[in-house]
């Protein structure tokens, strides 16, 4: 393999992992907010998207990341 296609196959991988990851995070705090009672709804926009490639969980309300998008 050459320079640029172990770079290119290493940038592939390394995004899986991070998106796995991001897709781990909403999936336990979609957990957690299974387990809360929120009877003012104050979490209603916390729902798992159909295919998104961000950390959509950032934007929910109460959770903060950090610059890699991670809580």
């Amino acid at each position: 393999m050459t320079i640029p296609q172990l770079f290119f196959l290493f940038c592939y991988i390394a995004s899986s992992l991070v998106s796995s990851e991001t897709l781990q995070e909403q999936q336990i705090l979609l957990a957690i907010k299974s387990d809360l009672f929120d009877p003012s709804n104050n979490l209603k926009d916390w729902k798992r998207p159909e295919n998104a490639t961000e950390s959509v969980h950032c934007r929910w309300t109460g959770v903060h990341c950090d610059l890699n998008g991670f809580v």
